[in-house]
């Protein structure tokens, strides 16, 4: 029921939640990051954060964001149809003002990545591009929502 920059909001100065937030779709964990910083869904999460100013501490993600240009990053993932637009520009509105033009640039060019290039792709591409990262839908891995590692430790316990 919560918004994901509510979300964030309120875990923002969680020193838990800095040390294992998991938000990934992509399930590649590395030795000391548990999020890929690439999929839509640590976009989602890491644009609130940045935000807030708290990216260098959380450690889970692999790349975090660090300056306003790297909001261009989003693009990657941008998709028009998706209620999250209005929301970071609001929290970014409320947070950080000086963010709003590189959200807008980074909209725009969503967009025009979304109507122009995505739709006239064919499938055989989108396939080969989703090893890359894109494209991915969530609940594509059979293990979606569990985490090997943290499974095989409850058992344990």
């Amino acid at each position: 029921t919560y918004r994901r920059v509510d979300k964030v909001l309120e875990i923002a100065d969680w020193e838990a939640a800095q040390k294992i937030l998991w938000v990934c779709e992509k399930h590649e964990f590395e030795k000391d990051s548990w999020n890929c910083s690439i999929c839509e869904k640590c976009m989602r999460s890491m644009l609130p954060i940045y935000i807030l100013g708290k990216a260098e501490e959380f450690k889970t993600f692999n790349k975090p964001l660090k300056t306003d240009l790297e909001i261009l990053r989003w693009v990657r993932k941008f998709s028009p149809q998706r209620s999250f637009i209005k929301e970071i520009f609001s929290f970014a509105k409320k947070h950080k003002p000086s963010l709003l033009p590189w959200l807008g640039i980074a909209a725009g060019l969503g967009v025009l990545r979304y109507l122009f290039f995505i739709r006239l792709l064919p499938g055989p591409i989108k396939t080969w591009l989703r090893r890359y990262g894109y494209f991915t839908a969530r609940n594509e891995a059979q293990d979606a929502y569990e985490v090997p590692e943290i499974s095989q430790s409850l058992r344990h316990a």
